[in-house]
């Protein structure tokens, strides 16, 4: 077997893994509540209520139970089964450690919280499939009996993450901060970069199988960015998928609307300019399947390079220029349909220094992909 085609058997399965297919949409779910939460920001910046901002507030509390739940929803979803009583455990265990929690930060919890749900889903899970038959015994009394041991089972789970969380429970929320640092650095932005141009250069949809794995730890560094705001604190994390959607992904991944403006305007193969009439307006809200199949920039010799140095490039610039202060973190969540201009202001709480950066960036992306397009334009043309 081929080693792309390991690679792609490798992703299918990790793809259809019930867990990952219920965490993938748990955060996918919580996009609209966290959109939502940043229009109430943006009212309460004008209005000053009170009320609006116990609101932002409390949502940290209800963070860590939201996601427990929609992942409890989700998980019985795909095991196509009923379960209240799953239902059921995921609140009283979100209520219970955050209440049991020392130190009070609860967005720390968030993540491990999460994962102590998951264990504790399956867990249920096991326990719901045994079915007894005892001789001696009448069918309706075992049937009783054999209901009541998931339920057991599940509060002693319950008991035991909750009274003995001061031991497992520092040691997760340090995993997960090392997890979100190395995520937030510089190193850790062009790793996650390069996975993704990898797989769509190999026909592979690179967001949706690295950003869905990503995605949690994103949303979780947006959390505490947002909550830095309202305390009024520095913001701890330079990169989130905002920084990604709207400085680096320009066009949409590989960076490529500089490649659609060169195709638009300046190219001389009628293949590349069709593929410039049609991808432009899509390009402009991020949508470059036309791009990466129809130029195409899979398996393309040479687009190959470009499409990894114009977002590796776009995310060295971008993340030096934040993490000195001169832009502001990304600390909402914008709708996936604002051009970039609209989504870098709004996601940076209003930095007009953020639309100077995405103008930047596509001059960048332009000069980046032209010697390339220039070869591969004149290429088309002799073969025409």
């Amino acid at each position: 077997m081929k080693k792309l085609d390991r690679l792609e058997l490798l992703i299918t399965k990790f793809n259809e893994e019930i867990h990952f297919q219920s965490i993938k949409m748990t955060f996918v779910d919580m996009i609209p509540l966290i959109l939502g939460v940043g229009v109430v920001y943006i009212i309460n910046l004008f209005l000053k209520s009170s009320l609006l901002n116990l609101f932002l507030m409390s949502f940290e509390l209800l963070y860590g139970i939201c996601i427990c739940l929609l992942y409890t929803i989700h998980y019985c979803q795909f095991k196509n089964i009923n379960n209240r009583i799953s239902l059921l455990f995921s609140l009283l265990l979100g209520f219970m450690t955050i209440y049991t929690h020392q130190s009070g930060d609860t967005l720390a919890i968030a993540l491990p919280l999460l994962v102590i749900n998951l264990i504790g889903i399956e867990w249920l899970n096991y326990f719901d499939q045994f079915n007894f038959k005892i001789k001696y015994f009448p069918i309706a009394v075992v049937q009783y009996f054999t209901q009541l041991i998931p339920i057991m089972m599940g509060i002693s789970y319950l008991l035991i993450a909750v009274l003995f969380n001061g031991l497992y429970l520092p040691f997760l929320i340090t995993c997960f901060q090392l997890l979100l640092q190395l995520l937030s650095s510089i190193i850790g932005s062009i790793i996650i970069v390069v996975l993704i141009c990898y797989c769509w250069v190999h026909g592979i949809h690179g967001v949706s199988v690295i950003g869905g794995m990503i995605r949690p730890f994103w949303t979780q560094m947006l959390m505490v960015n947002l909550m830095c705001v309202l305390l009024n604190e520095p913001m701890v994390y330079t990169v989130t998928e905002g920084f990604f959607q709207w400085f680096v992904w320009i066009g949409g991944s590989g960076g490529t609307f500089g490649l659609v403006i060169l195709c638009r305007y300046f190219a001389k193969s009628q293949s590349l300019q069709e593929i410039g009439k049609e991808a432009l307006s899509y390009s402009w809200y991020n949508i470059n399947e036309q791009v990466i199949f129809g130029l195409p920039i899979v398996h393309n010799k040479y687009m190959k390079v470009p499409f990894y140095i114009v977002p590796i490039v776009q995310t060295i610039l971008s993340y030096m220029l934040i993490y000195h202060g001169l832009i502001n973190q990304t600390f909402l969540i914008a709708p996936w349909v604002f051009p970039s201009i609209m989504g870098a202001f709004y996601t940076t709480g209003g930095s007009i220094n953020a639309v100077v950066l995405v103008i930047v960036n596509i001059v960048l992306s332009i000069l980046i992909y032209l010697p390339f397009f220039i070869k591969y334009d004149r290429q088309l043309v002799k073969g025409d």
